[in-house]
């Protein structure tokens, strides 16, 4: 994340200074250059902050000296292109028989921005900031082909290329660049349509039709089982009533209604699929559930613990009690520290007798 986020912001600083023709004309002089150079130093301090102790850390990571396999490493968790559904109506975590979804399905929740999100998106490109929407919008893009992961040669490539890609895994985190992107997008097109709005002279022949027509699409291909399908169709019913109401009334109070319908279907999805409020607090009582870590805790006192996969994790959910997998962090929230899992302080020797 950290790799991913640095090129992102140096991206847009640099879009922002080629964007600007004029800076050099607009400074003036020297003094206020070195003034920039200063406030620039000055912003960068906490991502500075951020940086050292994350070099440190990632330092003493077996992942740097490890030699990295695109198949079993880089390309895991890749967003598959035909669950993009789940941009318009998440996938939820469990079936309602209480069965738990392969994490594969769902991946695509995290690139849900709600049912209006496209449409805003599309509006951004029609205002006064164009290269501002046009970048973001290649940024949205790349960021969507670049989860794609193993389905998508883009990702294998930056691998090979971009210093630092290679170090990471699960392609599909990149989708919070797109939701950045994406979200500013949608602000862009939602103040070209107030701007619209506020003119009196916008017509909705062809926007109304085009919104029938998405709907419609909605309808259709996004809705189905195991997806949290009522609020898409709260926030989109609400939605159109307060856009209709927008666009025949012209008041500004009408407007903030239809920025509330937005919110609505986001906080109800977010309901909806959330998967640990479907069961009680004691899924996170890791060693009273497990008796492996309980007994380890026991006789291993401050030494390091060997953690491997598939341990058995009853998880009770909606009545039932399902077999799960022991999450291989859970024993350092137990207090144990484990050589496996997202902890990278690993015993490369301990590493070597794991695999």
């Amino acid at each position: 994340m950290l790799f991913r986020s640095l090129y992102a912001g140096s991206a847009y600083i640099l879009f922002r200074v080629l964007s600007r023709r004029g800076w050099r004309k607009e400074w003036g002089s020297r003094k206020k250059i070195l003034w920039a150079a200063l406030f620039f130093i000055w912003g960068a301090l906490p991502l500075m902050a951020f940086w050292l102790p994350a070099w440190e850390f990632m330092s003493r990571s077996e992942r740097l000296n490890a030699s990295l396999d695109y198949g079993t490493f880089q390309g895991e968790n890749s967003l598959e292109p035909r669950q993009l559904a789940g941009f318009l109506c998440p996938v939820l975590p469990f079936t309602q028989g209480g069965e738990a979804v392969p994490l594969s399905r769902y991946l695509s929740t995290a690139g849900y921005l709600g049912p209006w999100a496209l449409f805003l998106m599309g509006l951004a490109f029609a205002g006064p900031r164009k290269k501002l929407a046009y970048f973001l919008g290649c940024a949205a893009v790349l960021a969507l082909l670049l989860s794609f992961g193993k389905y998508f040669p883009l990702h294998r490539l930056a691998c090979l290329l971009v210093p630092g890609i290679g170090l990471t895994r699960a392609p599909f985190r990149f989708l919070f660049l797109y939701v950045a992107a994406g979200s500013v997008l949608a602000a862009l097109g939602f103040e070209n349509l107030k701007n619209a709005m506020e003119t009196k002279k916008t017509r909705f022949g062809r926007p109304l039709q085009g919104l029938a027509i998405y709907g419609l699409a909605v309808a259709f291909f996004f809705n189905g089982p195991g997806r949290a399908v009522w609020p898409q169709w709260l926030g989109w019913g609400l939605g159109l009533v307060g856009l209709f109401s927008w666009g025949r009334t012209r008041n500004p109070k009408v407007g903030v209604f239809f920025a509330v319908c937005l919110g609505t279907s986001l906080l109800f999805t977010g309901w909806e699929s959330c998967p640990s409020r479907l069961g009680p607090a004691s899924n996170f009582d890791f060693i009273s559930r497990c008796g492996v870590l309980a007994a380890l805790k026991e006789r291993t006192d401050l030494s390091r613990v060997l953690i491997g996969d598939k341990i058995p994790y009853p998880i009770q959910t909606g009545g039932k009690v399902l077999q799960g997998e022991l999450p291989p962090n859970a024993a350092m929230v137990s207090g144990l520290r484990n050589a496996m899992g997202y902890n990278p302080l690993n015993l490369e020797k301990v590493t070597d007798l794991y695999t």
